[in-house]
């Protein structure tokens, strides 16, 4: 595995390099920590409280209608095929080509550093975001997302990335510079290289380009807002024509734990995932048995503020029966699995070894880290093998799961 470093400019600006010269090809990412989940924030002592989809509205109108015009017809007259994506925590603008590398980061670095904001511009980036908004909707999956998190939380008042239509419509220009004047300043900023490249040659065209740039230095604070660990509602309904679904959100307090300890954890709960929920689980077993479930039981987890949510889910019309054996595997913990944590290790230590065989797949995982845990390392075999079974039994039954809410999907 080869090194990352690091140069931190003048501004505030970091720098990774991630010299591969076996590859063919470079990728750069330009990140700007502003995400969807990003509602309140203090720029030079003045708060503010921002409506969702914001930042993913702010992304497609800084990566179309910036000076120098839209990004994508630019590049792709290099045959460079440049990409844009909001997160809940931050906001890329990144492409990956084997030629013209120079050209491509000089583009991005002068469009997203050059926008005018004008209210028509605005108008036409609004009409496909919220095409794109009633199109989720229609998923029936879309409003228990609202549902669960409404649910869950008492004063955070994120949902999702983009938002509902409402919070499009009313977000004026002056939104959008106000976040745009606020976040995307180079102490708010991340550039990662990868691959291919002449480090030299591009970290003088980075400095180069910063070197005659006005330095903004708002004092940017997102602000950390006082959420109850307890649920708002422990419980809610939807009815729908067509299904029969439960779903659990579990809230659990994990602002304790270190950036390291955030990456093992993350680790911990795929093994977590695996044990107690997946197909070899005890419980899958059971429910199937039972006829409870006949499908798969759904697991995902991530992170917001200070807050690990669990959510587990599964299609049943016994929900009672399903809620019951859910709680009880929780409350036990009873289902720790040795031989599976090991298998499962070797099959990690095998992905980080065929990561190699992509530049992607190499500094993506770096990306998540950097950004989701503000861990600036790659994960590497020697990391895996420090994960051990006794550990990953502490740090689960470490967690508290008394806070949770449940929503029914109940066929109407």
């Amino acid at each position: 595995m080869n090194k990352i470093d690091c140069v931190t400019l003048d501004n505030g600006l970091r720098v990774y390099f991630y010299l591969d010269k076996k590859r063919h090809s470079t990728l750069f990412n330009y990140i700007t920590l502003f995400g969807g989940s990003t509602l309140d924030f203090s720029i030079d002592g003045d708060e503010h409280h921002i409506q969702e989809g914001i930042a993913h509205i702010l992304e497609h109108y800084v990566f179309e209608c910036n000076n120098l015009g839209n990004i994508s017809t630019i590049l792709k007259k290099k045959d460079i095929f440049p990409n844009a994506t909001t997160s809940s925590n931050h906001t890329s603008y990144f492409f990956d080509a084997i030629k013209d590398v120079e050209f491509g980061i000089e583009t991005i670095l002068k469009a997203v550093n050059d926008v005018d904001f004008d209210e028509n511009k605005l108008r036409k980036i609004k009409e496909p975001i919220v095409q794109e908004i009633r199109g989720r909707k229609s998923n029936p999956f879309y409003q228990l997302n609202i549902d669960l998190y409404d649910n869950l939380f008492n004063v955070i008042k994120y949902r999702n990335v983009g938002g509902d239509i409402s919070d499009v419509d009313k977000t004026s220009i002056n939104d959008l510079k106000l976040c745009y004047d606020s976040f995307y300043q180079a102490s708010n900023q991340i550039i990662i290289v990868a691959g291919n490249f002449d480090k030299e040659r591009i970290l003088k065209l980075i400095k180069d380009f910063y070197k005659d740039k006005e330095t903004s230095n708002h004092e940017l604070i997102k602000l950390k807002l006082d959420e109850n660990i307890k649920v708002k509602n422990d419980y809610s309904i939807i009815k729908h024509p067509n299904i029969n679904y439960v779903e659990f959100a579990f809230k659990i307090d994990i602002s304790n734990l270190s950036p390291k300890e955030l990456v093992n954890l993350d680790f911990y709960l795929g093994e977590f995932a695996d044990s107690f929920f997946g197909v070899v689980s005890p419980l899958y077993k059971k429910l199937v048995e039972k006829e409870i479930i006949s499908g798969a039981i759904s697991f995902h987890d991530w992170i917001l503020h200070n807050f690990l949510i669990i959510r587990v889910g599964a299609y049943t019309d016994k929900h009672k029966e399903f809620e019951d054996e859910i709680l009880s595997c929780i409350k036990n913990l009873n289902c720790f699995n040795e031989e599976l944590f090991d298998l499962n290790m070797k099959q990690n230590i095998l992905n980080i070894i065929l990561r190699a065989e992509t530049i992607g797949n190499t500094i993506y995982p770096f990306i998540d880290n950097l950004v989701s845990f503000n861990y600036p390392y790659i994960d590497t075999v020697n990391d895996i093998k420090k994960l051990n079974f006794d550990e990953f039994c502490n740090i689960i039954k470490s967690l508290d799961f008394s806070n949770y809410t449940i929503v029914e999907m109940i066929k109407d």
